[in-house]
């Protein structure tokens, strides 16, 4: 069933290790559309759990987090997806995206959501400002005018950044990509290991991309290596994602895939 969605939505994959990265989307992207669904339907559904968090041995399951305790794309997607005050993106049967601003908390506050809109190459094309007022659970739609006239069918990524009761700030961002596009090669994608730090087990790594790069995937042999985020997607520049673990890891260790 896995391989039968992956190829409808990214194609046939040519080796098992694009099998596997193809597999992980289309959970995440499964996975990730009920609970939206599911949240977005209240009160006449009032919460969902998802099977199944993790494996008790190798296997090729549900799980979002392996036997080796590695986050697969579902465990990163899912964290968003479950924010208490989140933006989530639903598709309607026509195919048209739209966004929306959901508390799950009872709290009564101002969210402020800021929305910017860029090509990809980082060019920004519309930017727009909400103000909601909470009153205990509740989600809005939020209005995209944005994406009207020329700017329907282009190619862009979407940022929301926003606030939650205690003023903490959030942010998200979605690619709508409804045309074709020339893909990142390798060599216009390059890593680095930064400084680590053995006694806290952490480390940064830097990724420098001269072109657009969606659902990137960075990887490791060694056991034990945790990333801050993963499965993401690039506009080009520089982009730093912090890592744990438990041997310290040179750069050969890690590599990565993208679309």
């Amino acid at each position: 069933m896995i391989l039968k969605h992956a190829k409808l939505m990214f194609g046939h994959p040519k080796t098992f290790r694009e099998f596997v990265y193809y597999s992980q989307l289309t959970q995440a992207e499964a996975v990730g559309m009920a609970v939206t669904g599911h949240r977005l339907d209240a009160p006449r559904c009032m919460g969902t759990l998802y099977w199944q968090l993790n494996d008790c041995w190798p296997a090729p399951t549900w799980s979002s987090i392996d036997h080796y305790w590695n986050k697969k794309a579902l465990h990163y997607r899912i964290t968003q997806d479950y924010q208490d005050v989140a933006v989530l993106s639903s598709v309607n049967v026509e195919g048209i995206e739209s966004y929306h601003l959901i508390n799950d908390t009872p709290e009564k506050f101002t969210c402020v959501v800021q929305m910017k809109v860029t090509d990809l190459t980082g060019k920004t094309l519309c930017e727009k400002e909400f103000t909601h007022e909470f009153d205990g659970a509740k989600s809005t739609k939020l209005s995209t005018p944005c994406f009207t006239g020329e700017l329907r069918n282009k190619n862009c990524v979407v940022r929301f950044v926003w606030n939650d009761a205690q003023g903490n700030a959030h942010d998200r961002t979605f690619s709508r990509l409804p045309s074709s596009r020339s893909q990142a090669d390798r060599k216009d994608i390059n890593i680095v290991l930064l400084s680590a730090d053995q006694e806290k087990k952490t480390a940064t790594i830097k990724i420098e991309n001269s072109k657009y790069v969606h659902h990137f995937w960075l990887f490791s042999d060694e056991v034990g290596v945790q990333f801050s985020e993963n499965f993401i997607d690039l506009l080009p520049g520089e982009h730093l994602i912090e890592i744990q673990f438990d041997e310290l890891p040179v750069l050969s260790d890690f590599d990565f895939m993208w679309m």
